[in-house]
């Protein structure tokens, strides 16, 4: 399980588990007076069990990729801000010390997207490359996470063969990730004169 703090004006308290034993001596007599003398010691000391909140977290690969800033709301602890870090998995448990005695368990729960899939910290797309630019070489616009990049498609390049763009994929502690891109050669946009002619030099080689 990840421990993780706060982000914002009200920063969390990070805390271990609570033991009695490290309690101001005049802060226990104190409350035991308020609560009517010894009679309140059973009491007190039973009310000292940690109070746990369960939720999920829902993110997208894109927090999931960078880290980010998320606000969730928990019965009796208000609106508050947690700093998520990059590089969580779908399913695991952070843990959200809010003070001494309360802490948030969080399950992390990422939405599937569009185009990429992840594995560990690289992430998997598919992507048609012109038949032309397979066969000669050249370059190519493709989707990553922060926007569009450049991807060299080296000369030569058949279907189903796998370029990277490094740094691209996830962060997770030191380790960063990158996009494999999968090729698949498209034809769609060649004329038919143009079909014929690539037909006839594959037929001849």
């Amino acid at each position: 399980m990840l421990r993780i703090g706060a982000a914002g004006p009200r920063p969390f308290p990070n805390h271990g588990n609570y033991h009695t034993s490290n309690l101001d001596p005049n802060a226990i007599f104190d409350e035991l007076l308020s609560r009517g003398g010894l009679g309140g010691f059973e009491d007190f000391f039973r009310g000292q069990s940690k109070t746990r909140f369960q939720s999920n977290l829902d993110l997208t690969l894109l927090e999931v990729a960078r880290g980010c800033r998320k606000a969730i709301v928990m019965p009796g602890t208000g609106p508050m801000e947690i700093n998520v870090p990059p590089g969580l998995e779908h399913g695991e448990v952070i843990e959200v010390p809010v003070d001494r005695m309360t802490t948030i368990h969080l399950q992390v729960r990422v939405r599937p997207h569009s185009l990429f899939k992840r594995s560990g910290v690289n992430l998997h797309a598919k992507i048609d490359v012109p038949v032309h630019i397979a066969l000669a070489g050249g370059e190519i616009a493709v989707p990553t996470l922060d926007g569009r990049s450049t991807l060299r498609i080296p000369s030569g390049t058949s279907s189903h063969s796998k370029l990277r763009i490094g740094g691209a994929g996830i962060r997770r502690g030191v380790e960063l990730g990158a996009i494999y891109y999968e090729v698949r050669i498209c034809l769609s946009k060649l004329k038919n004169q143009a079909r014929e002619k690539i037909a006839k030099i594959i037929n001849e080689n």
